[in-house]
């Protein structure tokens, strides 16, 4: 037997460590223990054999070491300061610092993610700086990144993109969070690496990946007090070398009705379930992940109650026309990544994914609650298949690099709501970066990227990076790009009945054309378990013929080009880190959106709003709570638009979307040797439901305020179980 040790730098011992073990010469000899009041734990290996040791524990670094085992061997872990030193895989051919990486990035971990008690994307991102979101009842949550909109920002799964936008957008409250290990935010242009999309940043969920066990099994399920409850089950298994995953979860709204007075509903129904698989094993200096991921989610729009007659019996009753709008997505995915020799690294990954929205009308009888259903009928089907590789060789080791990748990507979209039934956009890219550093503080990156498009000519894109630390605590990052985003498929040829009129695509689009510059300052100072850390942003944004929806008659709206959209702004932030117990963080961002309203008159070229967010947590290491406070400013919104005076003459009248303040508090706590995770909360806590629009309505010539733009369901309470059992 040998004894192992765990102590802190003071040498104190350090309770219920998560201790994995295992013999490099004898992969069955292995195994897990936990240890006790003394900071021990007893091991059946013999003395002077080589053994591989992982110990990890909330609030300190996870030390993965190779020791010679004696009577008694002491491991000693350093504390973690907030996951300061944080890792980053996108955009980047091998996993990198974030503090080296030339991107401005942002990581988003899995205890924030856990504290927060968010059920999906949109929830978590809703005090994130720079990002925000909006949401429709129906067509979910909405992200805008630097003042530019969704169909700017890419959103992916493990490097796979997501596809199926509703109006250009991802609906991230189709996307759970329960699986997921940390989220990556490439702030900034990365259209040479990522081509389409990625103008305004890049946004990558990294799911499980790390597995220090034979088996782990975690469970969780929460409930909000406003009608949600989500499950999600993960289970991961080792076999050899290789890992085999399982992951559920599944989420159901009730919906929120503010006006109890009908059936119809603010804030509409739904439900969701999600299944991935996946298996990944390590083959000498090679790493190969299979994965596969399918959801179905159901949206349902209640209709008021109306009074029929049932022809067959001649007795009346009370009925209602319901719709469901169903959303069906498949992605399967495989990723080899490795390295031949220390100068050569290659990724390559190909995934195909399904997406598929459909609606079906559905008369319900109110008193049997019988249901008659119609025809289920697809809108839109849209498959796309990507394969990209990526190939990194290092001439001179943190002197000079090359990266070079091939991006293949078609795509096709079905449907009776698709002109001809049938279209398919392919691209066809390479790009090329290169890494040099003239001096030992400085570093700079170009970068190019061609493409063939089946229906558009594709211009040579460019980018520039550059990063130099000015001094040890003290860096700066610079970054310009041009972009290029061809219109999709739906954007093209999608017809879609609205209500009474119509919503179409245009195939005389030209695609969008862009310019990106982007800075940030950082500036870091520790002192023994201290940390302050100082950010400052500046960004501009310049797009030539974006798209949008045009009214072009009383009754239907088109996708068109505007011309020009610009924004541009800045952001100041700090957070203050004290002795791995308190974390305060405060930032402030002005973002200003161009007004094309200023082309044709005397008003000003930009808007800009100002947003605030503060936020605190508390850590105490001897109970494990852990008290968290996060609130978002949001600024008054103004806006020009085109209305008529008292004289029936076209003016262009100015208006404005209230300002409104989001506050969220949670408090975690982990049980059972750390085995048992739990959360309550309070989302929402100011009760936000709507904001006003205040402007000038029907050319009355005067001032009316209407309850605009829905934001939320009020203030709803949560509470969140998970649970871990790993042998």
């Amino acid at each position: 037997e040998t004894i192992i040790t765990v102590q802190d730098k003071n040498a104190k011992a350090i309770e219920n460590v998560n201790i994995c073990w295992q013999l490099p010469k004898n992969r069955k000899m292995r195994g897990f223990a936990i240890t006790d009041k003394q900071g021990k734990v007893t091991l059946p290996v013999a003395l002077g054999k080589e053994l591989l040791v992982v110990a990890s524990h909330v609030g300190y670094k996870t030390l993965i070491d190779t020791i010679i085992t004696k009577k008694e061997n002491i491991l000693q872990l350093k504390q973690d300061v907030f996951n300061l030193e944080q890792v980053v895989v996108t955009g980047h051919s091998k996993p990198t610092p974030i503090d080296s990486s030339l991107y401005s990035v942002k990581i988003i971990e899995k205890q924030k993610i856990v504290s927060s008690g968010a059920s999906s994307l949109a929830d978590l991102f809703f005090t994130e700086p720079n990002i925000n979101i909006s949401t429709d009842p129906m067509l979910g949550a909405r992200i805008e990144m630097f003042g530019m909109k969704g169909q700017n920002v890419k959103v992916m799964i493990d490097g796979v993109p997501l596809i199926g936008r509703l109006n250009g957008q991802i609906d991230l409250s189709q996307v759970p969070v329960d699986n997921i290990e940390h989220i990556e935010i490439i702030e900034g242009p990365m259209s040479v690496v990522y081509g389409n999309n990625a103008l305004a940043g890049t946004i990558n969920i990294i799911t499980n990946k790390k597995i220090y066990h034979n088996t782990e099994i975690n469970a969780s399920a929460g409930y909000e007090s406003q009608g949600r409850y989500d499950a999600a089950l993960d289970i991961a298994h080792k076999v050899n070398k290789g890992t085999f995953t399982v992951s559920g979860n599944y989420n159901k709204f009730k919906g929120v009705d503010f006006d109890k007075t009908n059936r119809e509903m603010d804030w509409k129904p739904q439900e969701q379930y999600a299944i991935n698989a996946g298996y990944r094993v390590a083959l000498g200096k090679w790493n190969l992940a299979v994965k596969g991921a399918i959801s179905d989610s159901k949206v349902t729009i209640k209709g008021n109650m109306a009074k029929s007659v049932d022809n067959a019996t001649h007795t009346s009753y009370y009925k209602a026309d319901d719709n469901y709008y169903y959303t069906d997505r498949y992605t399967g995915s495989a990723t080899l990544k490795g390295k031949w020799n220390e100068k050569n690294n290659l990724s390559v990954l190909v995934s195909h994914s399904y997406y598929d929205r459909s609606s079906q009308e559905v008369e319900k009888n109110l008193t049997t609650l019988a249901e008659k259903k119609g025809k289920k009928i697809s809108s839109q089907t849209q498959q796309n298949t990507l394969m990209r590789a990526v190939w990194h060789h290092q001439f001179q080791p943190k002197k000079l690099s090359l990266e070079t990748g091939l991006d293949f990507e078609l795509s096709q979209m079905d449907g009776e709501r698709i002109h001809e039934k049938s279209q398919h956009l392919d691209n066809y890219a390479a790009f090329v970066n290169v890494r040099y550093s003239p001096w030992h503080n400085f570093e700079l990156q170009p970068g190019i990227r061609g493409a063939y498009n089946t229906k558009y000519n594709t211009p040579l894109l460019y980018s520039i990076n550059a990063k130099w630390n000015i001094a040890q605590n003290l860096s700066w990052r610079v970054s310009a790009a041009k972009g290029f985003r061809a219109p999709t498929v739906k954007e093209l040829y999608f017809r879609f009945p609205h209500g009474p009129g119509l919503l179409m695509g245009n195939d005389n689009l030209k695609a969008e054309k862009s310019d990106s510059y982007n800075m940030a300052i950082n500036y870091d100072l520790k002192w023994k378990s201290n940390c302050l850390k100082m950010t400052g942003k500046l960004f501009y944004n310049d797009v030539y013929n974006m798209i949008s929806f045009v009214q072009i008659n009383n009754d239907t709206l088109q996708y068109a080009n505007i011309d020009r959209y610009k924004t541009r702004g800045g952001s100041l932030g700090a957070t203050f880190f004290l002795n791995n117990t308190l974390r305060v963080n405060g930032s402030a961002i002005a973002t200003a959106r161009y007004n094309r309203e200023s082309e044709i008159s005397d008003t000003r070229k930009f808007n800009t709003t100002l947003d605030l967010i503060f936020g605190v947590q508390v850590k105490e290491s001897y109970s494990k709570i852990r008290l968290n406070a996060d609130i978002k400013m949001y600024g008054k919104r103004e806006f020009f638009y085109f209305d008529k005076d008292q004289q029936g003459k076209s003016i262009i009248a100015q208006g404005n979307q209230a300002a409104y303040n989001m506050l969220n508090v949670s408090i975690n706590r982990l049980f059972l040797k750390n085995r048992l995770n739990i959360t309550i909360g309070a989302k929402n806590l100011l009760n936000v439901k709507t904001v006003n629009i205040t402007g000038r309505a029907g050319g009355s010539g005067h001032p009316s305020t209407t309850s605009g733009t829905p934001i939320g369901y009020g203030t709803g309470y949560f509470v969140k179980a998970s649970f871990k059992i790993s042998r």
